[in-house]
């Protein structure tokens, strides 16, 4: 990557290509995208229909497998919970 910012349309289209349509949301900026998509099952925001798709081109609290730290600076990484 160029290290430029990512756009939403960008990763829309990613999405949509890779045939994983449905609800996306896209930060610049977010503590966690798999905190945001377990918050929007909790909150009743998506009811398990389509593909819920939360990217962000900037994470500051990422957690991977068996919740090791998933750190990655602005701009170098797409990072997303499908």
């Amino acid at each position: 990557m160029s290290g430029e910012p990512l756009s939403r349309a960008c990763v829309v289209q990613a999405v949509m290509a890779a045939g994983a349509g449905g609800d996306v949301e896209f930060y610049e900026r977010i503590a966690s995208t798999s905190d945001r998509a377990r918050a929007r099952v909790v909150l009743g925001q998506w009811d398990g229909a389509g593909t819920l798709c939360v990217a962000a081109d900037y994470q500051s609290a990422g957690r991977g497998r068996r919740a090791r730290a998933w750190l990655s600076p602005p701009g170098l990484s797409l990072l997303f919970t499908l």
